[in-house]
């Protein structure tokens, strides 16, 4: 089975900057999700880093500012640096290749129907792997009595 590098995220901009790169446009943007911290026994933002390319930065740059919810998919990439005094830093930042804007309830139904499709996807993969070794197992059983 091959390895998932996925990330699905819905939460709301936290901080967005957009700038353009020849004909590229580069949307660099901190995406703000709630997760429940045991210790503290309530809610606290986490801040996911995320890139976006193309279409999808010009679609952030014009129809979103901060606070807007937003659904990201994506693939996690690293990303190092070094700082003007010789530190170096390291960070896996979402690459954005499906953004979609919307109101809660939308980005619920779509994030359901993402999941739901991994997951059948998941499935489909085992069953098909499945039936091929059964298969290589049953040649190789038929080959071994003749």
């Amino acid at each position: 089975m091959s390895d998932m590098n996925e990330g699905i995220f819905s939460g709301r901009i936290a901080k967005v900057e957009v700038r353009r790169n020849n004909d590229l446009v580069i949307a660099n943007l901190k995406l703000a999700v709630n997760y429940y911290d045991k210790k503290s026994k309530s809610e606290k933002p986490l801040y996911i880093p995320v890139t976006a390319y193309g279409k999808e930065a010009e679609a952030i740059e014009k129809y979103t500012s901060v606070g807007d919810q937003l659904l990201i998919k994506g693939e996690w990439r690293p990303n190092e640096w070094q700082s003007k005094n010789g530190e170096k830093h390291y960070e896996l930042r979402l690459s954005a290749t499906k953004v979609i804007f919307g109101r809660k309830k939308v980005i619920e139904l779509v994030m359901l129907s993402l999941i739901l499709w991994q997951t059948c996807r998941r499935i489909w993969d085992r069953i098909y792997h499945s039936i091929q070794w059964t298969t290589f197992w049953m040649r190789m059983i038929c080959r071994s009595k003749n």
